[in-house]
């Protein structure tokens, strides 16, 4: 027990340079994707890749406009959930239903076309872009409404099974605690 104590000192001592280097961590992490993305357009455009610094500028700016545009997605597409309980006609929910999808896709197809006009080392313009945003949103908007309805039909015995072991974790080691 005096391990633990000692352990959770330092780290409280700690917590604010591993706070700031975990942020630092993620961000150049997920900054990767954006990398390979634009690797991966370089071959499909047949362009000379960028110089490192550079590649890894425009990764981490993607990274920020996602942190910025992803929230603004998914409140969206989650609104007409939140409205069930306020609006009591079925038009008003019908109508909710579609306004909210149709702002989760102008959010989505802002983030796509940003990343095909940002990402490939080529000007590009709206009129060569605008059909592949159109249709990566669609497709996203797509995910967003089913995922949840798959979650529910064929993940129930494994989220079941999950709660469980968590259950019974928490519970040992409660128990240690106490």
């Amino acid at each position: 027990m005096q391990i633990f104590s000692l352990a959770f000192k330092q780290l409280s001592k700690n917590a604010g340079v591993l706070l700031f280097v975990g942020i630092v961590l993620a961000i150049f992490g997920s900054s990767r994707l954006f990398i390979a993305i634009d690797k991966c357009m370089t071959i499909i455009y047949r362009l000379p890749e960028r110089p490192f610094l550079h590649q890894n500028l425009v990764g981490i700016g993607m990274v920020f406009v996602f942190i910025l545009l992803i929230p603004i997605m998914l409140t969206a597409s989650s609104l007409p959930s939140i409205l069930l309980s306020f609006i009591t006609n079925v038009n008003g929910l019908i109508g909710a239903f579609i306004a909210g999808i149709l702002c989760s896709l102008l959010v989505a197809f802002i983030l796509f076309e940003t990343m095909y006009w940002i990402i490939p080392n080529k000007k590009m313009s709206f009129k060569l872009t605008w059909r592949g945003a159109l249709i990566a949103a669609c497709a996203l908007e797509v995910f967003m409404i089913l995922f949840p309805l798959y979650i529910r039909k064929f993940m129930g015995n494994y989220t079941g099974k999950i709660n469980h072991i968590n259950s019974v974790f928490l519970d040992k080691h409660l128990f240690l605690y106490l």
